[in-house]
């Protein structure tokens, strides 16, 4: 039985929709990082998904603001064990 996920982009390719992500974004575990060019953010629910690199993050969605003057820059996402900014952004040089 195929996955919702999987009856997604089934659907999407039939349609002739380019743009099928191949995984769903994940989540950062605690001091988990992502580095690469940010290339696009889109809104996903109660959050956002930021594609950085080959993958998508799921991000909350007052990130959307702090991220949107990085586009097309390489950057890096952080999250760490601070309940009040439990993400930060660098960028990398």
């Amino acid at each position: 039985m195929n996955s919702a996920y999987e009856i997604k982009n089934i659907a999407a390719l039939r349609v002739g929709v380019a743009d099928v992500r191949e995984k769903p974004p994940i989540i950062l575990a605690p001091y988990e990082e992502a580095v690469g060019t940010l290339h696009a953010i889109d809104n996903e629910g109660g959050g956002i998904t930021a594609r950085i690199g080959p993958v998508d993050v799921l991000l909350p969605h007052e990130m959307a603001e702090e991220l949107n003057p990085h586009l097309g820059l390489k950057i890096g996402i952080i999250r760490v064990d601070d309940s009040a900014r439990p993400y930060r952004v660098r960028i990398c040089r």
